[in-house]
């Protein structure tokens, strides 16, 4: 049984790191700089303990993760004018985001308990237009990115940039 925790539940832990409520996101430049505040996002995550909590909650359970991102959490499409990062309080306390912000979330838990990378693709073979977490489990490279119906389902690109160090 694959256990799904409620928005409700995940605001609980991680409102005591909503310093400022009105301030959302942060909005930036272009494809690659949306990697860096993803990467800005992960560590802020990190440093002031929302990871660590929420990684408390779901251990190395990536099925939860997934499956708790689908049925909680809107997915948005943001426009290329307004593309956001947010740490995991914001986008637990707003309940949606887009692939930038699940990346965010599957990244900063699974980093506990496995290797992990992001991973972005381009469709156009030009600039980055998607981003999701890659974990390694049994010396083989998973997907987990809930844009998609099923865990470890993904799209390949005609081009894609491999983040495999560790960022936080």
């Amino acid at each position: 049984m694959i256990k799904i925790y409620t928005l409700e539940y995940l605001r609980n832990i991680t409102e005591k790191y909503l310093k400022n409520k009105d301030k959302k996101v942060t909005e930036f430049g272009n494809e690659f700089d949306i990697l860096e505040q993803v990467i800005k996002s992960i560590r802020e995550s990190e440093a002031e303990g929302q990871a660590y909590d929420l990684f408390k909650v779901f251990k190395n359970d990536y099925f939860s993760i997934f499956y708790t991102l689908k049925k909680e959490f809107k997915y948005i499409k943001e426009p290329p004018e307004k593309q956001t990062s947010k740490t995991l309080a914001r986008y637990i306390a707003d309940g949606y985001g887009d692939c930038k912000h699940y990346a965010t979330f599957t990244y900063s838990i699974l980093k506990y308990s496995y290797p992990v990378r992001l991973k972005l693709v381009s469709w156009n073979g030009i600039n980055p237009q998607h981003i999701f977490t890659e974990f390694k489990i049994q010396n083989e490279w998973k997907k987990i990115d809930p844009v998609f119906d099923h865990i470890f389902e993904g799209k390949e690109g005609a081009k894609q940039w491999i983040v495999d160090k560790k960022i936080w």
